[in-house]
């Protein structure tokens, strides 16, 4: 989705680790984990509410319902369900973060920190969002091609989707497939461009003359530990996206320092206004994956909010490029 607008009218563009377990067939016994080094403390999680437990309890039959692709984290969530002490350890996390994908991304993380641990053999990566960001940058600078843009990414973690426009990238077209960024890098993605053939225009990614990534706890791409968290966040079930990880971080990490994105540290919602002041370019586009719907609902507006200001302070067009949930980015009904 993309927020445009010139004069300050933005619009819409769119698109533990320990305790019982029980084997399936489809993913590992919870107990494979025991023994593996868990930031967790199981007597904080037995002092938590009923009622934030059957949230949690709730929040993994729903992941289990909606993703029947996944049979490792359906497996887990399964186990999780019979065992509510292991769903329990979620209970430590902050406000907003009490989603089966935290817990999944640590034990993920375990099994990266430990590869001969009993578990590893369920999870193909021990054994990518890019080309749509990257097609969206493009339909969003459609109509400003000469224009150059400033890459502001929220919640952006390394930084990786703030070179979209350097990987190679192909958009699959009934009427003839679409090729954007450089051919010759090793992060090759392919995704189907949905759009109505009337609809469609010949796009063209703008020049980029600064990226700047904003996160409250923002990775160096030299980091190592870091860098093996945000693999662990991949879902490992999801076949390329691990190794779309791995080469574009070894893309990230041999470009040289200037060339790399800017990462502040600070909140998405409150810093917002003082990063938009200081890196104010010709045309800002705002990207935004999976992030927002961290935020808490009654403030995700106030991003909306803040661009919209940036516009009418500056004149200059400002988009937001979004791969959001849906029902989560506002403006956009919850039933695109």
């Amino acid at each position: 989705m993309a927020i445009a607008g010139g004069a300050g009218a933005p619009h819409v563009v769119t698109e533990p680790c320990s305790g019982p377990g029980t084997t399936t067939a489809a993913g590992p016994p919870m107990g494979l984990f025991t023994g593996a080094s868990c930031a967790s403390s199981y007597g904080t999680a037995m002092g938590s509410t009923e009622v934030q437990r059957r949230h949690v309890l709730r929040r993994f039959a729903e992941f289990a319902d909606h993703y029947p692709g996944l049979p490792l984290y359906r497996a887990i969530c399964t186990g999780c369900l019979r065992d509510p002490d292991v769903a329990s350890l979620l209970l430590q996390a902050r406000p907003g973060q009490l989603r089966p994908v935290l817990l999944f991304a640590a034990l993920h993380h375990v099994v990266l920190q430990n590869p001969h641990t009993r578990a590893a053999r369920w999870y193909a990566s021990v054994a990518g969002r890019d080309r749509y960001i990257a097609a969206m940058l493009g339909a969003a600078a459609a109509d400003l091609p000469d224009l150059p843009v400033t890459l502001l990414e929220l919640g952006a973690s390394a930084g990786l989707l703030l070179a979209a426009d350097r990987y190679d990238l192909t958009m699959r077209r009934d009427d003839g497939d679409l090729r954007l960024g450089d051919p010759a890098s090793a992060v090759s993605c392919v995704g189907e461009d949905r759009t109505a053939a009337g609809d469609r225009r010949p796009w063209r990614l703008p020049a980029v003359t600064e990226r700047i990534g904003v996160d409250v706890n923002p990775v160096h791409v030299d980091d190592d530990d870091g860098m093996r968290w945000l693999q662990a966040c991949l879902w490992p079930d999801v076949p390329g996206r691990v190794e779309l990880f791995a080469a574009a971080a070894a893309q990230l990490r041999a470009c040289p320092a200037q060339q790399r994105p800017v990462l502040v540290a600070g909140n998405m919602v409150d810093d917002l206004p003082a990063v938009l002041h200081r890196h104010a370019g010709a045309h800002l586009v705002v990207l935004s994956s999976w992030a927002v719907t961290y935020v808490d609902r009654d403030r995700r507006a106030l991003i909306a909010e803040h661009l919209g200001e940036q516009a009418r302070a500056t004149g200059q067009p400002v988009s937001w490029v979004s791969a959001e949930p849906v029902g989560c980015v506002p403006g956009v009904p919850a039933s695109q």
